[in-house]
Parts: C-alpha cells; structure tokens; sequence
C-alpha cells in the first residue's frame, strides 16, 4: 500500500507538470511528443526488466548502490511502477490543454493580456486535474497491473506477490481474503474517486436544468 501510495502522488504530479510544460512549449494542436507514445507502447515487462539491466550495469560500477537495501527494496519498485502512469497523465494533460486553447474563457484571457504560461497554468489547471481524477480508477487499474510484475521481478513482498504465492501453493484459505481485501481497497478508492470528482467538479456536483 505504501509503494502504491507513494507511486499514485509521484505519478500524479510529473505527469501534470510535464504534460503542462509540453502544452506551454506546444503552438499548435498536434501532439508533438512522439517520444511519449513510442514509450508508452512498450510492454510492462519490457520496462521492468530494462530498469533491472539498468540496476544490474549501475551496481557494478557502484557496489555502494548494491549495498543499499532501500534502493532495489524500495526505490527501483517504485521509478519502475511510476513509468507507465506517469506517460500517461502527461498525455492527459497534454491533450486536455490542446483542446481548452480554442474556447472563449481562454481567449478571453488572451484578451486581457494574460501570457501563454500563466493562461496555461492557471486557467487550464482546474480543467486538466478535473479529467485526471476521472482517469484515476483507469490509473490505479494500471498500477496494480503493473505491480504484479514488479513485485515478481524485484520479489518486492507486497500484496500481490503474497497473492501470486498462495495462488501457486493453492492455500485457499490465504488467498481468498487477500484478494477480498485487495478488491475492497480497489473499490474503496475507486468510490472515493468518484466522490471527490463530485464534490470538486462544478458540472458533477450541480444538476443542469434545460
């Protein structure tokens, strides 16, 4: 829960600063970081084990790297488990930007003399984190995807790697109450979701009449 926590703020918040920054350079309406969806395309496994050759080359040169517990324990899970979300609000971002820029509040803005940056940073702020927590039940659906992996590969001992052990050593009775539990977290976020977009977004929490 903690490396999940951990991953789901720092995701959050790269992925709204980049995507952010790209709309700010961007001048036109094309999705210009291509970079973003090549990487994005590449498989789960393929990263995790990418960022392993990548500890594996960096512990040689440095044994104090390979010393230190909190590093392959703690922080390869968790830059590893970030990758794929955060590429993925920065497209939200991105795009949520690019569509904003032709409505009549932001060229009101314009208008008023406000620049590219502060109109992007803080008109089109609410608009960007609005579509980010309706994306959140996809994002948390993505991190506990990706953290089975992880936490096979770096045998990080975590919900689900315990999950995967009593499922290959049939113990029933461990395994059904960690994935009743595991669901209950699942559905207890995604409501929360649900409830804080509700409370937070003007045209969620206000009925339109005709």
């Amino acid at each position: 829960l903690s490396l999940i926590s951990a991953s789901l703020v720092l995701t959050t918040i790269i992925g709204i600063v980049r995507g952010m920054y790209e709309g700010y350079r961007s001048k036109t309406s094309r999705l210009t970081s291509v970079g973003s969806l090549i990487f994005f395309s590449i498989p789960d496994v393929l990263i995790v084990l990418l960022t392993l050759m990548g500890y594996a080359v960096l512990a040689r040169s440095f044994p104090e790297i390979k010393e230190a517990e909190y590093v392959k324990e703690l922080l390869m899970p968790l830059l590893t488990l970030t990758i794929i979300p955060t590429v993925y609000i920065s497209r939200i971002t991105f795009i949520t930007i690019q569509e904003e820029l032709g409505k009549d509040y932001v060229k009101n803005a314009f208008a008023k003399g406000f620049s590219r940056k502060k109109t992007i940073f803080l008109e089109l702020m609410p608009a960007a984190v609005f579509k980010i927590i309706d994306a959140m039940p996809s994002i948390m659906t993505m991190l506990l995807t990706n953290m089975i992996v992880v936490e096979w590969l770096f045998y990080y001992q975590g919900i689900l790697y315990y999950l995967l052990y009593f499922y290959k050593r049939h113990d029933v009775y461990s395994f059904v109450p960690l994935a009743m539990t595991l669901g209950l977290i699942y559905i207890t976020f995604t409501r929360g979701i649900q409830l804080l977009a509700r409370l937070i977004n003007p045209f969620k929490s206000r009925r339109v009449y005709k």
